[in-house]
């Protein structure tokens, strides 16, 4: 076959590979963001229409042979297709068979590249790879690589352009002799970082790092601490490897929070409140394109109710996976609490926002088709602008926070990108159960005054300034959720924030071990609520399914009987309370309880 004719003529060859789903009528039911970057308008035809007549017969055998063929069958083709501009591209197509099934069609699996830009891209690689290895010969970082299928631990250098081995070892072989290794060898510190270590490589963590003493392992040019980095990758054929780099701990500079294993979130494995807020007020710093989304889950609690909570946790990790790999490097994707999630694009245009969005939508709904639950996983987004929409990252959180009000309100399952035309300015009396999450910059004598003034607005309005004040406290403070529960039964009476799954009711408060481990003065503070797991693990499940992780309890006591509890509580992010702010909330909360019918009247 001649392609002469198709290979330069234009320049809108695809660039990488492009993967995607084909149903009934041979249309694509879901895609890779390369393939709707490839198709353009024209991705709502079926793929055979797109192509030149003549090569249309060996491409309906070729799927009929796939689909008659089942497991394991697939099927290699040339056809020039048509573009999102109109011009035929000669495409190296191959077509996989699928289990799944959607809309009563045997889904085939259809992944394409351009033939002419396959070679290009190959100079290309080879070019790059010369330039990014001499960038590794620069570092005085040590690198290591380890595969799952042959349990080998590869740790090497460079040394030129080229990598120089400098131990080879069998993970388990290597944990077993630290195990048995005597105190004169490897001390108990340095013994228990290595086989956490060990541990992080073989768990094939998505991130982890450390400092660990190499000098026990006896590797030539390899002795001293060292700073570890490493994490997972993927190779094309799915075989997981986990990769990282030793580095010199004396080049270690102190590291941002969002940097660190603490700012992960345990359930998704994304940043969590604390670290996404601050890694978006980093690039404000430098990036001058940036837009800044808030995702909420529809229907979520349904989908709990409905299916159970462990489904639902996979659907989190399912959607953060998704927009994680479909963001590449462009951007990255962070767990605000609950059931939302904060995406930060950089460098893109609204053209591309629009095209990663299209893509994980679809990529998410059909995650599910072949189950025997088959949820219809749906997403509202809001989404503003930095610098166009706003000029610092508290204005820009609101008005994304109000473009997925809009997003609910029009019936869900959409995004909305702010345009000040057609949504009009940010209120200062718009309100949300969100906070911002910026209040490790907020300076304490700026908290102090304006907690006084909310002390003075409580005792002069009582339950009419209640829901400001508490608003106001979570949004000083950084904290998801604010609740409080009185009576024998510990019945939640007010709560403000995003709660999942929160009971009416929680006996388990009433759990006087706890307090007596815990308590100073009738108040508990958790900077993580799994120390109460020993203890009363009833009351540890309840802030579980919850998915509370760090929390203060404020207790108010008649004699010696508790009859009340006001809780100050973090949905995915560890704390540790400083002493100012248990202070002040224990003002806030002691004001609130000694006079609970008059702040929380019966009708509330």
């Amino acid at each position: 076959m001649d392609i002469s004719e198709f290979s330069n003529a234009y320049n809108d060859a695809i660039t990488a590979y492009a993967t995607g789903f084909l149903g009934a009528r041979n249309l694509f039911v879901s895609g890779d963001e390369y393939l709707y970057e490839f198709l353009g308008k024209n991705s709502s035809y079926g793929f055979d229409t797109l192509m030149l007549e003549e090569d249309r017969d060996e491409f309906y055998s070729a799927m009929n042979e796939v689909r008659e063929l089942g497991e394991g069958a697939e099927r290699h083709l040339i056809a020039r297709v048509r573009n999102y501009n109109d011009h035929y591209r000669t495409l190296y197509i191959k077509l996989s068979y699928n289990h799944r099934i959607y809309e009563n069609t045997r889904l085939v699996e259809c992944s394409f590249n351009d033939c002419v830009k396959l070679q290009q891209k190959y100079l290309a690689s080879s070019r790059n790879l010369n330039k990014y290895r001499k960038f590794l010969e620069l570092s005085r970082s040590v690198y290591f690589e380890y595969t799952y299928a042959d349990d080998i631990l590869l740790v090497y250098k460079y040394v030129g352009t080229k990598s120089v081995t400098l131990g080879k070892i069998s993970m388990n072989e290597l944990k077993s002799k630290v195990e048995r290794w005597p105190e004169e060898r490897i001390s108990g510190v340095d013994r228990y970082d290595l086989l956490k270590l060990i541990d992080d490589i073989q768990k094939g963590y998505d991130d982890f790092n450390g400092i660990v003493s190499m000098d026990a392992l006896h590797i030539e040019g390899l002795a001293g601490v060292y700073q570890v980095i490493g994490g997972t990758a993927f190779h094309a054929n799915g075989n997981m490897m986990t990769v990282g780099m030793l580095v010199p701990d004396k080049m270690q500079a102190e590291e941002a929070y969002y940097k660190t294993e603490a700012a992960k979130d345990s359930g998704t494995g994304l940043l969590n409140k604390r670290a996404i807020t601050e890694y978006t007020m980093d690039r404000m710093k430098v990036i001058d394109n940036l837009y800044f989304a808030i995702i909420d889950v529809d229907d979520f609690k349904t989908i709990n109710d409905t299916y159970g909570h462990m489904f639902g946790d996979d659907v989190l990790r399912t959607i953060a996976n998704t927009f994680r790999d479909v963001l590449g490097s462009r951007g990255i994707i962070g767990r605000f609490g609950g059931d939302e999630f904060i995406v930060v694009f950089e460098n893109v245009t609204e053209e591309v926002l629009r095209r990663i969005i299209k893509t994980a939508n679809k990529q998410i709904k059909i995650a599910y088709i072949d189950g025997d639950k088959n949820p219809n996983i749906t997403l509202s987004i809001g989404i503003a602008q930095y610098k166009k929409d706003a000029a610092d990252f508290e204005t820009i959180f609101r008005l994304a926070d109000k473009c997925l009000y809009i997003a609910k309100e029009k019936g869900k399952n959409r995004f909305i990108i702010y345009d000040i035309n057609k949504h009009g300015p940010l209120e200062d009396a718009e309100d949300s159960e969100r906070t911002t999450g910026i209040s490790p910059v907020v300076p304490n004598d700026v908290k102090h005054a304006k907690i006084a003034d909310l002390i003075v607005d409580l005792y002069k309005r009582k339950d009419k300034a209640l829901r400001t004040v508490l608003k106001n406290i979570r949004d000083y403070f950084d904290i998801d959720g604010i609740r409080i529960f009185k009576g024998c039964d510990f019945e939640r009476i007010y709560s403000t924030g995003k709660y999942i799954n929160a009971p009416k009711n929680m006996p388990e408060l009433g759990c006087e071990k706890v307090y007596d481990r815990f308590a100073e003065n009738d108040i508990c503070i958790f900077t993580r609520t799994s120390v109460i797991e020993e203890l009363s693990p009833e009351l540890y499940a309840a802030l579980l399914k919850s998915e509370i992780v760090a929390s203060i309890f404020i207790i108010q006591r008649k004699g010696s009987k508790i009859t009340a509890v006001m809780t100050f509580d973090l949905f995915n992010q560890t704390r540790k309370w400083s002493k100012y702010d248990v202070h002040m909330l224990n003002e806030i909360a002691r004001l609130i309880l000694c006079d609970l019918d008059a702040f929380v009247p019966e009708d509330k």
